[in-house]
């Protein structure tokens, strides 16, 4: 039994071939699917806009597998609709998974750092949210997103893995972990795995570079390719 968890894809109504077929790939290799959050990004699209995007294509692949949905902070619950159902058979705010002798919580992360940021981090997101309910939302997100596209570009993966604050984020969620359950999370696009703290992060789907998790009887492995 072969479980791909992955994360941020932040999918919007554009479509992505090189990226499809790289999601193709990984979901047909898997047993199961666990989708950790920022699946589709509501800050670029709307849940209609994706749903009925190119990336439709995904949906039965998804389904094939049974694939279990966990909300993040791109895509909330209270923003998407019953059409969730298209690509997968629960939506949850967390899952939990026992595989062999392990426990697995899973979820997004976004909940666990919400005033655990550093103040800073706190701030932007704030304005970000705020922006969000205004017409200036959709322009600020694509000017953000092109330089963090050309960083992606530039440096590559070591934007997120050599980032300080990436790094932070992940120290401050591995504290939140519970002893009886091996903690699995998202939301900072730093794959990490660290057996002593039981805490895994799948990291990111993005910009050619991507890190994901798969879990078996035998524990977790990640893994980090180019597409």
């Amino acid at each position: 039994m072969k479980i791909l968890v992955f994360s941020d894809t932040h999918l919007t109504d554009r479509f992505d071939q090189g990226k499809f077929r790289f999601l193709q790939k990984i979901i047909n290799f898997s047993d199961q699917v666990i989708i950790n959050g920022d699946f589709w990004d509501s800050w670029f699209t709307n849940f209609d806009d994706f749903v009925n995007s190119e990336w439709r294509k995904l949906f039965p692949i998804l389904l094939k597998k049974r694939a279990i949905y966990i909300y993040g902070n791109h895509d909330p619950a209270r923003k998407r609709d019953s059409r969730a159902s298209l690509f997968s058979v629960e939506q949850e705010e967390f899952y939990i998974l026992t595989l062999a002798d392990q426990t697995y919580r899973i979820e997004h992360g976004s909940n666990i750092l919400k005033g655990n940021r550093p103040k800073s981090i706190e701030i932007y997101s704030w304005f970000l949210n705020r922006i969000d309910k205004t017409i200036l939302g959709r322009p600020v997100y694509q000017f953000l997103h092109f330089f963090e596209y050309l960083g992606y570009k530039l440096i590559g993966a070591p934007l997120m893995t050599g980032s300080k604050v990436a790094r932070h984020l992940n120290e401050v969620m591995k504290q939140a972990g519970r002893e009886e359950n091996f903690l699995i999370c998202g939301e900072t696009h730093c794959a990490e795995i660290d057996e002593n703290a039981r805490y895994a992060n799948s990291g990111c789907i993005l910009y050619g570079t991507a890190s994901y998790l798969l879990l078996d009887e035998n524990g977790v492995a990640l893994r980090r390719e180019n597409f």
